[in-house]
């Protein structure tokens, strides 16, 4: 319900759910990433808090990441998700879900030489680990335009051992268009998109993906239904940010009948 717009009807139904087995408190961590992407993050902050005491680790760390990127989440918000994760970490050394979250807070916190390196040590040890894999797929691809053969051979690696999901689609659009193969992450963002048609940072990877294969009346339209559905002007993470920021800036400039300015590497930077 809340992929498609009902909002209202679907909190009631993580309510219900929750309410079903009061046994199972991990329930309420569902509603904390819906709370989140509401940018309800006190609401959501104080579900986390009580999580910590009632839950698994493993289980309150997944939840933490919409909350750390909420549009309103406050600096001390950010530092008390970090510390729960951190001292997660601590106590379970061995579960690696949650050094994998840490490693992915440490990037929206543009610790990029940290991050990397507990990604490298995390496969070292884990080699299977989807987060790990596609995180660093993610920081390579987009830190080094040079290491997108690395980037690409990561997250192949993780489709192939988690299956073609979402998440991990769109972050191989991402690495094959700083590789220069809009054309396929075209194809892999039209998937991802099919499953999951509101959500924003499809439409924008794909307004990407059109541009830098030349196609701009598709990538100002795919442009536009990014900002139709709230779309949010950070430009998401630290390290795409400057990239959606350089696109938005040649889409706006350009003129719909103009596309052919613009080369196969016009989205690249």
């Amino acid at each position: 319900m809340n992929r498609y717009g009902f909002a209202k009807e679907a909190e009631t139904a993580y309510k219900t759910f929750i309410a079903r087995d009061p046994k199972q408190p991990e329930r309420a961590l569902a509603l904390v990433q819906f709370l989140a992407r509401q940018d309800r993050v006190a609401e959501a902050m104080a579900i986390l808090k009580k999580a910590w005491s009632s839950c698994r680790p493993e289980d309150v760390a997944l939840a933490t990441l919409p909350v750390f990127t909420a549009p309103s989440a406050s600096d001390g918000d950010r530092r008390e998700v970090e510390a729960f994760v951190g001292q997660a970490v601590q106590t379970r050394p061995e579960a690696a879900v949650l050094t994998a979250r840490l490693g992915v807070i440490w990037l929206r916190q543009s610790r990029f030489d940290e991050a990397e390196g507990l990604f490298r040590r995390l496969l070292a040890t884990d080699p299977e680990n989807e987060e790990a894999l596609s995180s660093l797929a993610w920081l390579l691809a987009l830190r080094d335009n040079d290491k997108t053969p690395e980037a690409l051979r990561l997250i192949n690696r993780a489709i192939e051992l988690h299956g073609a999901n979402p998440t991990l689609l769109d972050t191989r659009a991402v690495v094959m268009i700083r590789a220069g193969q809009g054309q396929q992450a075209i194809s892999d963002l039209r998937v991802a998109r099919d499953q999951n048609p509101r959500n924003v940072v499809y439409a924008r990877h794909l307004a990407w993906a059109y541009q830098s294969v030349g196609r701009i009346d598709e990538a100002r339209e795919y442009w536009r239904s990014a900002e139709e559905m709230d779309f949010r002007s950070d430009g998401g993470d630290p390290l795409e940010r400057p990239f959606i920021t350089k696109l938005r800036q040649d889409l706006s400039e350009t003129k719909p009948s103009g596309r052919e300015k613009h080369g196969g590497k016009r989205g690249h930077h």
